[in-house]
């Protein structure tokens, strides 16, 4: 690639040729066991919990802070969301607001400790993290779960249908429409974090065809467009959102100029206090949406339901910063990353690898990219 530093390309390259790599193994491997549309959607459905922590993950990383609380709160949000509606006969609608509100109250008490009080975030978020955990025994009496059934006080249609049933699936039009909006998006994004300043125009403009024309192809070719769930429609349109707040307004460029460096933001002008108790207002905010899409997916409450999602939720995060992006945290980045995680830890699985491996991969992947988003960072610098 003319004008790019060998640097540059394993940075742009590196990390979607392993993945790919690892897939058309999978593909010589495992053939139709793997690549079997309806279980990749399936386990896309199950995984939108984990996804929608992995964005909150995002935005803190994004301030250069992290919350370790986030699984936790999505843990104790998914208890509570149930246990309001069936305990306390609060209304659906009702409980979730509250559940959520709680949620952001829990992530506005990280910032100001943090900000306010110059706790590190670290030992601030584990104490919190902590705190949650033992409310949320309390509140479950000791780890007892609630089952709603049918005929005993049942959970209403719309809550199971439009964030838990992954069998409800989204009308074509709508999914074609939004797969249209995703390409879009993936295009802006790997013009602007991923392709390297130094690449000639011509070159440029091949590789954006070339992703659009791959990525259109593959999903015409896979016939998923009537096998899109509501649910998953109703993720990738926060995702869209929350994209577009992050790379295109006032409040997501200081966000990334508070946590590239806090001290030059703050001359220019940012508060960096208000943007950082934002960020943590909005990590707690997504981990209680999580614990609502859990709740609805499971049709139950059970204590401690999303507690194992905070090293997946970090990995994929990290990921971001060499997938699609270069050596900055990006939403798009995260959810490709994270499906990728969960694709992979699948494919394992159906290979004969133990599911209790599933965290040892995580860790690992954790600690490359990690490590290969640093390397990029220093790079490019």
């Amino acid at each position: 690639m003319a004008g790019a530093t060998p640097t540059e390309l394993v940075s742009l390259f590196g990390s979607p040729a392993l993945f790919l790599l690892i897939f058309l193994v999978f593909a010589f491997w495992l053939g139709d066991t793997f690549y079997n549309s309806d279980q990749r959607m399936l386990e896309f459905s199950q995984a939108l919990p984990a996804l929608v922590i992995t964005l909150g993950v995002v935005i803190c990383l994004s301030v250069g802070q992290f919350d370790l609380s986030v699984a936790y709160n999505a843990s104790l949000c998914a208890y509570l969301v149930i246990g309001l509606n069936y305990r306390n006969d609060v209304p659906m609608w009702a409980s979730i607001l509250i559940t959520l509100g709680i949620a952001s109250l829990i992530g506005f008490i990280n910032g100001i400790l943090i900000t306010k009080l110059r706790i590190n975030a670290f030992i601030t978020t584990l104490g919190t993290g902590g705190v949650l955990l033992g409310l949320a025994k309390a509140y479950s009496n000791g780890g007892q779960g609630i089952n709603p059934t049918p005929t005993d006080h049942p959970l209403p249609d719309w809550f199971r249908d439009y964030l838990g049933n992954f069998q409800n699936t989204a009308p074509v039009p709508v999914v074609i429409a939004l797969v249209l909006i995703l390409t879009v998006a993936l295009l802006f994004t790997i013009n602007g974090r991923a392709i390297p300043g130094t690449v000639s125009k011509p070159v440029r403009f091949g590789i954006l065809a070339a992703v659009a024309v791959v990525a259109l192809l593959a999903f015409a070719g896979s016939g998923l467009a009537a096998k899109v769930s509501v649910n998953v429609v109703i993720f990738l349109l926060l995702a869209v959102v929350l994209w577009i707040v992050m790379s295109y307004t006032t409040f997501g460029r200081n966000l990334y100029a508070v946590g590239s460096n806090p001290r030059a933001a703050g001359y220019a002008g940012v508060s960096v206090t208000r943007q950082t108790i934002s960020a943590f207002v909005l990590a707690g905010l997504l981990a209680g949406l999580a614990g609502v899409i859990l709740a609805a997916t499971q049709g139950s409450a059970i204590q401690g339901a999303a507690d194992g999602y905070l090293l997946p939720a970090y990995s994929g995060a990290f990921l971001s910063t060499v997938l699609i992006s270069r050596g900055r945290f990006h939403i798009w980045g995260a959810v490709l990353g994270a499906l990728c995680l969960t694709y992979v830890a699948s494919g394992l699985v159906v290979g004969g690898v133990p599911y209790t491996w599933a965290d040892v991969f995580n860790g690992a992947v954790l600690i490359a990219a990690v490590a290969l988003s640093s390397v990029v960072r220093r790079a490019s610098r």
